[in-house]
């Protein structure tokens, strides 16, 4: 009995020990069971913070943002995305664009596409791509898709586009912003050019003459700034060009070390007047070839870097060398090194001065003046070319401006030119032909026809295109032969210049006959040659033009029959070459007051008539004039009234009519005040009746000269306006005032009254 109690005892004390150890570990397996609990209910927290962190992240960019898996099925999209299409995510999710119909079916395949395309190459791709909204609004999106990647492995992609619509339109203003800013630079180009056509012409006219040291002094600074200014306006047209990336090369052989030559004389005198020494050096070469290149704007690099080197350089030397580092049978690699001992730069102005309207320094501006265009444009041109312009420079100790380009090289051959692209100033040409001027605008008529007379050119004028192209027609019906030249200018009355050239063209090959025609305009904005050659006018001269820039373009077409300084030298005028720019301007302000005393009640008549387009063209002549004459108060007076005018609509007020009558009147009385201008203006109205003047017989011979001259407007008849007004009659009076105006329809019937009168 004791061993069973002792047993049961036992087993009783086991069985509570074993409750109490198994309470124990129930009470410790709940207590981690509590704590595990807690620790996925805290990571449980912590994941929907991110979640809801990454949602609100996500919603929060303005982009559009989705990600799909392999089949293209959409996961997970933002609020962008929604707002998008005006759909909920729960409508995207598990789905294809397809199941979804919110793009047509082309746009889909494009973006399926895509996606195979992400997931097939592993990469990113980058589109821009249309897309309608919920609205029927049209969005440009920029589109980047991306793979994603888990384990290494590809398991979807992300999408991201961000909206450019504003972006785009923004992009469309700037455009249309640009095209307006070269419109503006082209007319403005073409309004400057007009009167420093007459600037440069007439003072050049007037140095060929004897004039006192003082009044050539006075017209060397003249034609001096002229050209500077014509300069700046070339530069702002060449950045224009460049910006629309129109401006084009020639190729054309030439010989470099004529170029060089042509660089020497331009930038020679200021380089003597500083007191530096100059000097250019060409390695010969081995052979005769010519290169093939643009040799104007190579020479434009040269110049812009040289006359920089020269501005900025006090005391000491500007070297210009050129070598050939490379050569073929067929091609030449030339480096060219332009060094100077001047004021140097520091790297940091070295970055600055490629960048337009940009120069090195604020202070340089100041004191050495200059635009900060050359070396942008430099830069640019040699970009063009092929090359690279490279500066090596230190703050006081000067420069090193280099780069090398790479040319073609050709024998020269009897077909090509004999002579340089551009004349030394000391050469000029005599010619022997007669050219045919279509221009609207007499003063302009009388500065070109006074240049082509003095080379030996006679002239032919035709103040519209449809006169023209009669002209060349009647000669050739007539069997005359042909007009060695036409110079054609653009905006014309009646017929403008390019449609008179395809007249001409056209009519000239049903006769096989060919004259060259060439363009001379003030409009030579970025594709304005581009057109002129496309209608048949392969060379232009610009206006203003100076005596090379002309010869230029009558020899390309031309020979010349002889040059002075070259042991021929000839006499174009039977007046003296000193009277001649006096007796020009003369003839200017004559016609200035003969055509204009009655300009402002034209004007005012035709704004009374609602003729507003006549009213336009009379302010622009009215302005034009002015210029010639360089009345600037009342050509901006007469370009502000044109301004309001321009559109159709009479926008002017009294004081802007009553500013342009107080301003002609003045300039009027101004002009009438004059001596030389007051007693031709008197010549032209009252006979200088002077004894034994007229001769019946003498009057019939000259009727008879005349007649064919008139008919064909040349220029020849102005040699006889003195025996005209010799014969001091009213008739002879009167056709010698309109000859001088270059108004040939009505001095013909003039001519025929006469011929009547005097039995011709």
């Amino acid at each position: 009995m004791d061993v069973l109690f002792y047993l049961l005892l036992g087993a009783l004390v086991f069985l509570v020990a074993a409750v109490c150890v198994l309470v124990v570990l129930v009470r410790r397996g709940r207590r981690e069971m509590r704590r595990l609990e807690l620790a996925i209910e805290e990571r449980a927290s912590a994941l929907e913070q991110e979640s809801t962190l990454l949602n609100t992240v996500i919603d929060a960019i303005p982009d559009v943002l989705f990600c799909k898996d392999l089949e293209s099925r959409y996961i997970r999209i933002n609020k962008s995305f929604e707002e998008l299409f005006d759909l909920k995510r729960e409508d995207f999710l598990g789905k294809t664009d397809a199941g979804l119909v919110i793009v047509p079916e082309d746009v889909y395949k494009e973006w399926r596409e895509g996606d195979s395309k992400t997931i097939r190459e592993q990469s990113h791709i980058r589109v821009e791509e249309t897309v309608t909204d919920a609205y029927g609004a049209t969005h440009e999106l920029d589109t980047i898709k991306i793979p994603l990647f888990q384990n290494g492995e590809v398991f979807g992609i992300l999408g991201l586009a961000r909206d450019i619509t504003q972006h785009k339109e923004l992009e469309k203003h700037l455009r249309a912003a640009s095209r307006a800013k070269s419109e503006f630079i082209a007319n403005m180009s073409h309004e400057i050019r007009t009167p420093m056509n007459s600037i440069v012409g007439f003072s050049e006219l007037a140095l060929e003459g004897e004039t006192d040291p003082k009044t050539r002094t006075y017209l060397e600074r003249i034609i001096e700034n002229s050209q500077w200014l014509l300069q700046i306006i070339n530069d702002i047209l060449d950045i224009s060009k460049i910006e629309a990336d129109r401006l084009e090369l020639e190729l054309v052989p030439f010989d470099p070390s004529e170029l060089f030559v042509q660089c020497q004389t331009n930038v020679a005198p200021k380089a003597i007047e500083k007191g530096l020494e100059l000097v250019f050096y060409i390695e010969p070469f081995t052979d005769s070839k010519l290169l093939v290149g643009d040799p104007v704007r190579l020479r434009q690099i040269l110049i812009n870097i040289v006359s920089n080197a020269i501005k900025f350089t006090d005391t000491g030397i500007v070297k210009i060398i050129a070598s050939v580092t490379n050569e073929t049978e067929n091609s030449k690699t030339i480096y060219f090194e332009i060094r100077d001992t001047g004021i140097g730069m520091s790297s940091e102005q070295i970055n600055r001065i490629f960048e337009p309207f940009v120069q090195a320094d604020s202070g340089i501006t100041r004191k050495y003046g200059g635009t900060g265009l050359g070396l942008s444009i430099v830069n640019n041109l040699l970009g063009i070319m092929g090359g690279e312009l490279h500066i090596e420079s230190e703050p006081g100790k000067g420069s090193v401006f280099s780069f090398t380009l790479d040319f073609e090289a050709v024998e020269l051959t009897m077909s090509m030119p004999e002579r340089h692209t551009l004349l030394d100033i000391s050469e000029k040409p005599y010619f022997s032909g007669e050219v045919l001027v279509c221009e609207d605008n007499i003063m302009n008529q009388m500065v070109i026809t006074e240049h082509l007379s003095r080379v030996g050119l006679a002239c032919t004028i035709a103040e519209n295109g449809a006169i023209g192209v009669e002209l060349v027609k009647n000669r050739a019906r007539d069997g005359e032969p042909p007009f060695d030249l036409i110079l054609m200018d653009i905006h014309m009355p009646v017929m403008d210049g390019l449609e008179a050239a395809e007249k001409i063209i056209a009519l000239e090959l049903e006769m096989d006959i060919s004259t060259p025609i060439v363009a001379m305009t003030a409009n030579v904005m970025v594709n304005d040659r581009e057109i002129y050659r496309q209608r048949g006018m392969e060379h232009c001269i610009g206006k203003p033009f100076t005596s090379q820039e002309l010869w230029e373009g009558l020899l390309k077409y031309l020979k010349p029959k002889g040059w002075t300084n070259r042991g021929v030298n000839v006499s174009v005028h039977t007046d003296s070459d000193a009277d001649a720019p006096n007796q020009l301007h003369d003839r200017l302000v004559t016609l200035f007051l003969r055509d204009n005393r009655n300009r402002f009640s034209q004007i005012s008549d035709c704004l009374n008539k609602g003729d507003i387009r006549q009213a336009h063209i009379l302010a622009h002549t009215l302005k034009s004039s002015a210029a010639l004459i360089k009345k600037t108060r009342l050509q901006d007076v007469a370009a502000e009234v044109e301004s309001l005018l321009s559109d159709g609509e009479d926008k002017t007020t009294d004081i802007q009519m009553l500013k342009l009558r107080t301003e002609l009147r003045h300039v009027l009385d101004e002009l009438e005040s004059m001596p030389l201008a007051k007693s031709d203006v008197s010549a032209m109205v009252a006979p200088d009746n002077k004894a034994g003047a007229h001769n019946p017989k003498d009057l019939r011979k000259l009727l008879c000269k005349l007649e064919p001259l008139l008919k064909n407007r040349s220029t020849e008849s102005l040699d006889f306006l003195d025996n005209l007004r010799a014969h001091a009659l009213p008739g002879t009076i009167k056709l010698a005032e309109e000859i001088e105006s270059y108004d040939f329809k009505p001095a013909l019937q003039t001519l025929a009254e006469l011929n009547r009168e005097w039995g011709v």
